[in-house]
């Protein structure tokens, strides 16, 4: 048991990370602070905010799935106690999968808000122009 909840925790720990890696990629190109790199590029334009709606979306339903499957295991039981050997590892796989879904999600619209920031910092057209005023 003790080994399926450490792989739970570094499945999600190393999917946050990744994440937060990506972040730092994109932010570093677009302040110039860090070189362009090809792969990570060309994998947060694969990354679209779709896409990542849309696999998030699966594997938070699986895991819905996973862990309704549980709830009707349960009700045939009574509503009493369940085989631990058996039930866990579905438990632990529908938690991890809707965790990573939902991070997934978040992932992919916060990387879509970063990409809005293509204009270079201190551009004419990133910094707004005042309004022309009218005097009469």
């Amino acid at each position: 048991m003790h080994t399926m909840l450490l792989g739970t925790l570094c499945i999600l720990l190393g999917h946050q990370t990744l994440w937060l890696g990506l972040f730092g990629k994109l932010y570093g190109t677009l302040v110039a602070t860090l070189p362009t790199d090809p792969i990570a590029g060309r994998l947060i334009e694969w990354l679209s905010v779709e896409r990542t709606l849309i696999l998030g979306a699966i594997a938070f339903l699986c895991g819905a799935g996973m862990n309704l499957w549980l709830v009707k295991e349960w009700w045939d039981v009574a509503l009493g106690e369940l085989e631990l050997r058996h039930t866990l590892r579905h438990a632990l796989w529908g938690l991890t999968e809707m965790v990573v879904g939902v991070q997934t999600a978040y992932g992919g619209l916060f990387l879509g808000l970063l990409q809005q920031l293509r204009a270079p910092v201190g551009t004419p057209s990133a910094q707004k122009e005042p309004a022309a005023s009218t005097s009469t």
